[in-house]
């Protein structure tokens, strides 16, 4: 039930060719209105059921068979055939991300230690509005002087990259500070049944 009325409706006025809506059609708003209530708090439910699925398949692929495989004597494999003829396969998964609070840290090792390409440099400058001619200057200014600018510099390492150098590392059997990388390191699998 929509309980609007015409003092409500001001934002009609500005336009004085439109009419103002109908009942009927006061009631279709509402009930519009509502289906994208209901659609909004459906879409929640399943997102949070989706979420919940997701942590549950974690602990399944990354916790529960492997430690079972282990058990078994067969967590030194990287596939292994199940009766059925499915196929499981486990890999190793490696994630790193630099905590916020040491990257100074973290981009000075990287760079005492073969991962100076890894770390990537944006230098960006800001100009005002009318500063056409300024910014047209600017790679020939900046260096000679980055006086009169605002010069801001940002040192950042691509998670994915970052991952892939720890692995490398950890695969040649290289010393790697887990913590200052913010390395998370887990087994994965994948379950693949037998083509019919």
């Amino acid at each position: 039930r929509c309980s609007m009325d015409k003092s409500d409706l001001s934002f009609f006025e500005e336009d004085v060719d439109s009419a103002l809506p109908t009942s009927d059609q006061l009631q279709t708003l509402a009930a519009l209105a509502e289906k994208q209530l209901q659609a909004e708090a459906e879409i929640k439910r399943i997102e949070e059921e989706l979420a919940e699925k997701k942590k549950e398949l974690f602990v399944l692929s990354s916790e529960q068979i492997p430690s079972l495989m282990e058990q078994c004597g067969v967590s030194g494999m990287t596939s292994f055939t199940l009766g059925d003829g499915s196929r499981i396969t486990i890999k190793r998964v490696v994630k790193a991300s630099i905590p916020k609070a040491r990257r100074q840290e973290a981009f000075a090792w990287l760079r005492g230690n073969d991962g100076a390409a890894i770390v990537k440099n944006t230098v960006s400058v800001s100009f005002g509005k009318g500063e056409d001619d300024k910014a047209a200057r600017l790679e020939k200014l900046l260096r000679e002087s980055a006086s009169g600018y605002n010069v801001e510099h940002d040192e950042t390492v691509h998670a994915q990259t970052l991952a892939a150098f720890v692995r490398e590392r950890l695969e040649r059997g290289e010393d790697v500070p887990t913590d200052l990388l913010g390395v998370f390191e887990y087994k994965e699998t994948k379950i693949v049944r037998p083509k019919s």
